[in-house]
């Protein structure tokens, strides 16, 4: 197990010399040494070592795991372990406020099989070059109102995809609001049409009304009490705060959404992170989005069936 230096020489310390005149400053003090944080090369030089002397040591140590600070060495590193043969390997991420690192595992044993992250693939052929594609995503996994929900710019080095053209996008999933959406869809339009016929019977209707659209009635002003309620209720959630134990215990589902657009070739990558659910649940919001862009392209008063008439 390792957890490398960061640094290739004393510059390479300062936040301030970095590349991105974006970065935001620091919260916290350096306090390493300098035999602490530089070494000849970099984290790069010091892992690609590490790589190479596992060789040797593949018959005495089952799992070699280190920790990387660097997206760009990350991407490297698993040339590396290609490079000398390592077939058997698995990566993660953590992140911790506005800090992401990586890990990576691998392993010489035969008896020992690391398994890579999950992923689900969605190809989309013919979209309208001049639809938003990141936005039109973005807007339908807003409906299913995640319990967090963000988009990471594709030129971040925060992000532990290599997105491309395009950008990812971070959610955690609390609450399963994506199965069943036909069968909700239906529910609303029967309340929209049984709440119309209702209130066209009353108006028609010169004599009291009957004993049936009297209760709906009650109900109808019963709502906004209801409503207040749920409105109560939401207010106690957002105002309780999740621990880390609590959160962690109750995520169905957290996943990188990776969006790559090429003309008018389109294609979604996610990647799982966590939760109970598994794959199956990537494989259920891959057929939620699938199955909103081909209903959207279908229906005339969306912007998707507009472009695609020309």
């Amino acid at each position: 197990m390792c957890n490398p230096p960061f640094f290739g020489n004393e510059d390479e310390t300062d936040s301030g010399a970095k590349s991105r005149k974006d970065r935001p400053l620091p919260s916290g003090a350096k306090t390493g040494t300098s035999n602490e944080l530089i070494y000849d090369g970099g984290e790069l030089e010091f892992i690609c070592k590490m790589i190479e002397d596992s060789q040797k040591r593949k018959c005495s140590v089952r799992i070699f795991t280190t920790m990387v600070g660097i997206k760009r060495d990350f991407k490297e590193l698993l040339l590396k372990l290609k490079s000398v043969g390592v077939k058997n390997f698995t990566t993660t991420e953590f992140t911790q406020g506005k800090t992401m690192r990586w890990g990576l595992a691998w392993s010489f044993d035969d008896k020992i099989h690391l398994t890579p992250p999950a992923q689900v693939t969605q190809e989309f052929e013919n979209v309208p070059t001049c639809l938003n594609f990141e936005n039109y995503i973005f807007s339908h996994l807003q409906n299913l109102n995640f319990y967090f929900l963000k988009r990471m710019s594709c030129a971040s080095e925060d992000s532990n995809v290599d997105i491309g053209i395009g950008q990812t996008i971070h959610f955690i999933a609390t609450e399963n609001t994506w199965t069943g959406q036909r069968r909700r869809r239906r529910e609303m339009e029967r309340l929209r049409n049984f709440s119309s016929t209702a209130a066209t019977a009353i108006v028609n209707n010169d004599k009291e009304p009957p004993r049936k659209i009297v209760k709906l009635s009650e109900e109808v002003s019963s709502a906004p009490q209801q409503e207040d309620s749920i409105k109560s209720m939401e207010c106690q959630e957002e105002s309780s705060e999740f621990t880390a134990t609590t959160l962690s215990s109750n995520i169905l589902l957290e996943s990188y959404v990776q969006l790559v657009r090429d003309g008018r070739h389109a294609r979604i990558n996610m990647s799982l992170l966590g939760g109970s659910l598994g794959k199956d649940g990537l494989n259920q919001i891959m057929t939620y989005l699938r199955n909103s862009y081909t209903r959207d392209s279908k229906n005339p008063s969306t912007e998707l069936y507009q472009l695609l008439k020309y």
